[in-house]
């Protein structure tokens, strides 16, 4: 399948219709975002003297259009050491620390906009449940508010940016067909996971083995507000692994603990949809 055809895909697998994301006061988003913020150290000063120079902020904060791409590189490369690795998701980092990337967000004028930002609290609660039920063969990354320098305190997608730590990940086709032929308990473990994350946005772009070819890694965790639908994850799941190996998982047990549809149900779903 080519990549216009998933994300055409994709796309008709959306709700039909998604309810606005829930608008917070200033006390809301104190609380939600606070103890996210990056503290004081050398990376962040680093960042802090690259983000202060006009030529750097223009080039990542306007639309980055594909034929002026290279330009683009060259300018962040030139002015702020950075390396761009995705220009559609806006993925730099700087390799004096190669540990980390930055996730700048993409909306810069709306000031009720935190989509990018609310991967910080999404990692942090993946995180948690993954540590608090010993699981340790599935990771998510670590994730940080970088306040911008001369912007505001207010928590919006255009004074903060998202950094990350950096994982190992396998890239390409040997991830993807790793995860389609997933062995029975650790696709049921998986999914049972991400149904208990509310984890909608499933796809071989969010979700890779790492390199050592035996932990999974969840990168992209932003908060999807519409997401609380069990029947949805169970149905993206199989466009991720063998839905023959889904249709074991959703037994009647299965089904009926995570109140799920049948199989037969949420296959023909998916197909009438593509």
């Amino acid at each position: 399948m080519t990549k216009k055809l998933l994300l055409l895909t994709l796309i008709t697998l959306l709700p039909k219709s998604l309810s606005a994301r829930k608008e917070l006061t200033p006390e809301q988003l104190q609380e939600k975002f606070a103890a996210h913020i990056m503290q004081d150290c050398e990376a962040k000063s680093a960042f802090d003297a690259i983000f202060s120079k006009q030529v750097v902020c223009d080039a990542l904060f306007n639309h980055i259009e594909y034929e002026t791409l290279k330009q683009t590189k060259q300018t962040l490369l030139k002015n702020g050491g950075l390396v761009l690795h995705d220009y559609c998701r806006k993925v730099v980092s700087h390799p004096e620390f190669s540990e980390l990337l930055i996730k700048c967000g993409r909306e810069r004028n709306d000031r009720a906009k935190w989509d990018n930002i609310s991967r910080v609290c999404e990692s942090q609660k993946m995180r948690n449940y993954l540590i608090d039920e010993n699981i340790t063969d599935i990771v998510v990354p670590d994730k940080w508010l970088y306040h911008l320098p001369g912007h505001d305190d207010h928590f919006c997608d255009g004074n903060y940016e998202v950094v990350v730590e950096r994982l190992d990940i396998l890239k390409g086709k040997e991830s993807s067909k790793m995860l389609h032929d997933l062995p029975l308990d650790r696709a049921r473990e998986l999914l049972t996971y991400l149904i208990a994350m509310s984890y909608p946005d499933i796809s071989d772009h969010n979700i890779y083995f790492l390199q050592d070819r035996e932990t999974i890694a969840i990168v992209d965790t932003e908060e999807w507000h519409w997401a609380n639908n069990p029947n949805w994850v169970a149905k993206r799941f199989m466009t991720l692994v063998n839905p023959e190996t889904v249709r074991a998982i959703l037994d009647d047990e299965f089904c009926e603990l995570h109140k799920l549809k049948t199989f037969e149900v949420l296959y023909q779903e998916l197909k009438a949809k593509k």
